[in-house]
C-alpha cells in the first residue's frame, strides 16, 4: 500500500492519503510516453503549407519561344517546373499531421507520467488551493511558498474551475492550471513540479485507476 502526506501551503503535513497502486506503483513506460508526446506535438501542426503545381501557376499559355531553329530544348509552357516561376514538383500540400493513439495507450501514458513524477519526488498533494483576492501577487506568494522559493515550472491540478484562481495565475508564465480530466503527458513532462489538491487527486485516481 502506497501512502503520501497531504500538506498545506506552508508544507506542513495535515493528513495522509492512500494512493492507488494501479497508478503509483507501476513501472513507467518510456516508449509509450514518447509516442504520445510525439502525437501531441504533431497534432499542433497546422498543416497549411502549400506550393503551386504547374496547373496552378498563373502564367501565359503560349510557348515561350518557337519550337525549332533556336538550338535550345523544346519548351511548351512557362509553367514548367524546370524554369524560374514555374510550378513545384512534389511540394508540400495541406495535410493533417495527427497520429491516432488508442485510448488505452493514452491512459497508460498519463499513468506512467504520474508514476514517474511520484517516484522522483516532484508530486505534492495540498489540502486546498485558494486565492480569494484574484491578484497575481497573492498567487505568486502562494506558489513560492509551496515550491520553497524555487523558480520551477509548476503544474497545478485543481478539482474544478475557480475563476479567482485562474485570474490570479494567468499572467504567471512558469505555472499552468488544469483539471483532472484535462491532464496530458506533454504537460506532465514539461512542468517539473506537480501540485495537486486532495480532491483533485481523488478524481485522478477515479479516472485513471
Amino acid at each position: 500500500m502506497v501512502t503520501a502526506n497531504v500538506v498545506d501551503s506552508k508544507l506542513n503535513t495535515v493528513a495522509e492519503v492512500t494512493l492507488s497502486p494501479a497508478i503509483f506503483e507501476i513501472e513507467p513506460h518510456g516508449p509509450i510516453v514518447h509516442d504520445i508526446v510525439r502525437a501531441q506535438l504533431a497534432a499542433r501542426r497546422r498543416g497549411t503549407a502549400k506550393t503551386k503545381t504547374r496547373g496552378e501557376v498563373n502564367a501565359s499559355g503560349s510557348k515561350p519561344y518557337r519550337q525549332k531553329g533556336t538550338g535550345r530544348a523544346r519548351r511548351g509552357t512557362n509553367r514548367s517546373p524546370l524554369i524560374e516561376g514555374g510550378g513545384t514538383v512534389f511540394g508540400p500540400m495541406p495535410r493533417s499531421y495527427a497520429l491516432n493513439i488508442p485510448k488505452k495507450i493514452k491512459k497508460l501514458g498519463i499513468v506512467s507520467a504520474l508514476a514517474q513524477k511520484f517516484k522522483q519526488g516532484d508530486f505534492i498533494i495540498i489540502n486546498e488551493l485558494m486565492v480569494e483576492s484574484g491578484k497575481t501577487k497573492d498567487f505568486v506568494a502562494l506558489w513560492q511558498s509551496i515550491v520553497q522559493g524555487q523558480q520551477v515550472k509548476t503544474l497545478f491540478v485543481i478539482p474544478a474551475k475557480n475563476e479567482s484562481l485562474w485570474r490570479s495565475s494567468r499572467n504567471v508564465n512558469c505555472v499552468k492550471l488544469t483539471l483532472p480530466d484535462k491532464l496530458n503527458v506533454y504537460d506532465l513532462l514539461y512542468y517539473p513540479k506537480l501540485v495537486i489538491t486532495q480532491s483533485a487527486l481523488e478524481r485522478v485516481q477515479e479516472v485513471y485507476s
